[in-house]
């Protein structure tokens, strides 16, 4: 099976990437409209004044690399008046909050506009957002935005209905306030709508009874994002593909060539085959959302197949349809008693295949998203791995068995965890480790907590790896004991294993241990952005071109650490930004110097375009200078001949 081009794998990388930018910028906005209103109260406070400066500073530059140019140059102009506030107190007092507060209505509208997505947006359905709180709206975009949905912001004014015409969404979702104002507009622009109003608060939706017909649904937010985003793909389901793959096997090459016709005008993604004995391999490698299978009078062979799934953990829940044109009882009885949901006529009838398979597939999907399972593998997503593997840690840790956590990313970094080869290849890991615990986290990440030695997990993840089928996707695992790292606190074990990932990536190997000595050991390439969401686009540069890397987000803690670093005669390259907690950049690069002469190579990525600063950083011994906001194209093409540099220096 063909990968895509590197070329691909960055555009798709970066769109992701955008798209979780995108979907917090509602938590950006709302801090810029808490600042305004902090100088409503206190327009000449310099904590205020400065952390609105910080923010500022933020947006500008990591906004524009994210391609929002329009929010970047917003933002800069902002700053250098804010700037301007710092050291005139006077200046623009009586109209600071104002500003600001404009600034983040602005802001909002740039967000809205993505040039560079806009020419693929035509054929993403859209859910408009009106009237939600900014925690639930953050929360709610970035899951419509993993599953292919693009998000707008209207404002609940005069000009709602024509706003909502325009803006063409399949769903309108609002908050409880004026809501049946807003389920009228959305139904003037052909949408369904979701009411949100918390059980706790006391609120009460000014919906009637009888408005909440089946384009309607109230629906409490604590329920989740997963939740509120599956009930919007249900009631657009001609809008929402099921974005699910039915395997159909059956020796009739006619039913099979109608089976999938019947499927695929769905959208539905079908896997044919007309041997039996192929369905478990398929099945586990193929990760369906449905098994369609012929099965005939006295066919034990399908009874024992559906038999086997059902006792294998990846595959208990598979829904499992058998078709049939002429079947005795007691063989119909043993399907079902086996594990099949039903039987249904062969040759299929079209409305009634469509209906069946529908239904099922939505219900393993809600049955999953309600337990916080990833639709496809059935591995815990990132809210829930957040809370059940520190406890599983702790439950081995009480118990003193040994503790071992593994991080395994896809070669690349697949930020979206949507890559169907990434997701078959987490699975048949998970299935072959058989860990105390396995699931995602950050993002498309498999941890695993084992209650094991690091050098067992280790071999066992070798033999895993060496198992891989050809066209499977690539990978790396970092592995940290307990007793080496010296200490049973998961995320500090999983920082670890990343590490020793990260670390272990020039040797080839896909399997690292963490050692003492490894961890002191510098990478390819040192971060220092306080940035998370730049930190993130620097660390896909750098994995995507094979570079080992670790990242600080305050001067102080990477000074230390970078001070302690064995380079074994190596030059690494070090990015480094100038705002920074603790200590500025340029401070930190003057320490280097001084204490560590000669050992580090430094690039500084910065917003500060004055000539002075640049000369002042370059006369000091920088390789380079590079402004935000970034590209990241130019910026991966850059940093090969960056470390080259470095290592001749």
């Amino acid at each position: 099976m063909a990968g895509p081009t590197p070329s691909t794998q960055t555009l798709d990388a970066l769109r992701a990437l955008r798209a979780r930018f995108r979907a917090t910028s509602a938590n950006t906005v709302d801090a810029f409209r808490q600042l305004a209103r902090q100088l409503a109260a206190a327009p000449d406070a310099p904590e205020v004044v400065e952390a609105l400066r910080r923010e500022l500073h933020r947006v500008h530059g990591t906004a524009g690399s994210y391609g929002f140019i329009d929010a970047s140059r917003l933002a800069g102009k902002i700053e250098q008046r804010v700037q301007q506030w710092a050291t005139d107190p006077a200046h623009e007092r009586a109209e600071r909050a104002t500003i600001v507060e404009h600034f983040a209505t602005a802001l909002a509208l740039a967000f809205e506009y993505d040039d560079e997505a806009a020419a693929g947006d035509g054929a993403r359905p859209v859910i408009a957002f009106v009237g939600v709180s900014a925690a639930d709206q953050a929360a709610l975009r970035s899951e419509a935005a993993l599953r292919g949905w693009r998000s707008v912001l209207v404002v609940d004014d005069v000009v709602l209905e024509p706003a909502l015409v325009a803006a063409a969404p399949a769903v309108v979702i609002s908050g409880a306030a004026g809501s049946a104002h807003i389920v009228r507009a959305a139904a003037e622009a052909k949408a369904a709508a979701i009411v949100l109003v918390r059980s706790e608060s006391g609120e009460r939706s000014e919906l009637s009874a009888p408005a909440q017909g089946d384009r309607v649904l109230v629906l409490d937010p604590a329920a989740g994002a997963s939740a509120v985003i599956d009930a919007a793909e249900r009631l657009t389901p001609r809008t929402r593909p099921l974005r699910a793959t039915v395997l159909i096997v059956d020796d009739d090459p006619s039913i099979l060539a109608t089976a999938r016709y019947i499927l695929e005008t769905d959208d539905i993604h079908v896997i044919t085959a007309d041997d039996p004995a192929q369905v478990v391999e398929l099945v586990l490698s193929s990760l369906p959302s449905l098994l369609l299978m012929k099965i005939a009078a006295r066919d034990s062979v399908c009874v024992d197949i559906v038999r086997t799934l059902r006792a294998a953990p990846a595959t208990r829940e598979l829904p499992v349809i058998l078709c049939a044109s002429d079947l005795d009882a007691a063989t119909r009885e043993a399907a079902l008693a086996a594990g099949a949901e039903e039987v249904v006529a062969r040759p299929p009838v079209e409305r009634e295949l469509r209906r069946r398979v529908g239904e099922r597939i939505e219900r393993l999907r809600e049955s999953r998203s309600a337990n916080r399972l990833h639709p496809l593998t059935a591995l815990p997503l990132s809210a829930r791995t957040e809370g059940e593997a520190p406890a599983t840690v702790a439950a081995l840790a009480g118990n003193n068995h040994p503790l071992t956590v593994a991080m395994i990313r896809a070669d690349g970094e697949q930020y979206s965890g949507e890559g169907l080869d990434w997701l078959r290849e987490s699975r048949r890991i998970a299935d072959s480790i058989g860990a105390a615990f396995a699931g995602y986290t950050d993002g498309s990440a498999l941890v695993l907590v084992a209650a094991s030695d690091a050098s067992v997990l280790a071999a066992r993840l070798g033999e895993v790896a060496a198992a891989r089928p050809a066209d499977a996707q690539r990978w790396r695992a970092g592995i940290a004991g307990a007793i080496a790292v010296g200490t049973n606190d998961f995320a500090t074990l999983r920082q670890a294993a990343d590490d020793a990932r990260d670390l272990g990536a020039s040797s080839g190997a896909p399997v690292q241990v963490w050692s003492r000595d490894s961890a002191n050991l510098a990478p390819d390439v040192i971060v220092v952005e306080d940035d998370r969401a730049l930190a993130d686009m620097l660390q896909f540069a750098l994995r995507s071109t094979g570079l080992t890397h670790r990242v600080f987000d305050n001067g102080r803690a990477a000074l230390d650490a970078i001070l302690a670093m064995n380079t074994l005669g190596r030059r690494p390259l070090l990015l480094l930004d100038v705002d920074l907690p603790g200590i500025d950049g340029y401070t930190l690069h003057e320490r280097l110097r001084v204490e560590r002469p000669g050992a580090f190579q430094v690039v500084f990525i910065t917003v500060h375009a004055a000539e002075a600063e640049q000369i002042r950083a370059l006369r000091a011994g920088a390789l380079d200078y590079i402004l935000k906001p970034l590209n990241l194209r130019i910026l991966m093409a850059k940093v090969p001949l960056w470390v080259e540099r470095a290592r001749r220096a």
